[in-house]
């Protein structure tokens, strides 16, 4: 869910901002959304909704809720530098007329953690990159923790889960 930093200005939005999607679980919920940044060579995009809830596009007409638990499609992202795509959100947020700074609102966690959780080496390594720009890495201890028990993860990804883990300690 979004801050209420965010939720505010989303209030603010102008109607042509929004498109109506149905909301995947939930019989018949339609709820107003926009599509805030795309994958790169991928068709996975991730938005908001109206109420400030991030969620994921399913298909043309349906979207899900985004939660705070690791999503393997979301690691498509990973393709990117970190960088890129905090441009991409920026750029989408003030086509929205919303300031470019609530960018920092983004899912970069759940996005980081769907690349740690994975069993492939390379979008882990993509993962660990992104976390290491990260401000926040609550969410993704536990999946650091793993990573530096794990006797299939290379040394050098052990090492780097470790220095997160301790970096994120000393703050």
């Amino acid at each position: 869910m979004a801050g209420p930093k965010l939720s505010r200005f989303l209030a603010e939005c102008p109607s042509s901002v929004w498109r109506k999607a149905t909301l995947a679980g939930e019989r018949d919920a339609i709820v107003e959304w926009s599509p805030v940044v795309g994958a790169r060579n991928s068709d996975v995009r991730v938005g908001i909704t109206r109420k400030g809830a991030w969620a994921i596009q399913v298909d043309d007409n349906r979207i899900e809720l985004l939660t705070s638990s690791a999503d393997r499609r979301l690691t498509p992202f990973l393709g990117s530098i970190l960088q890129e795509v905090e441009d991409a959100v920026e750029d989408a947020f003030s086509d929205m007329g919303l300031p470019r700074r609530l960018a920092q609102e983004f899912p970069y966690d759940v996005i980081a953690l769907s690349g740690l959780e994975s069993t492939s080496m390379e979008l882990r390594s993509a993962a660990l990159s992104w976390a290491e720009c990260l401000e926040s890495k609550e969410l993704l201890v536990p999946a650091l923790r793993s990573i530096v028990l794990e006797e299939s993860a290379t040394h050098l990804m052990r090492q780097e889960a470790k220095r997160l883990l301790y970096r994120g300690r000393s703050k």
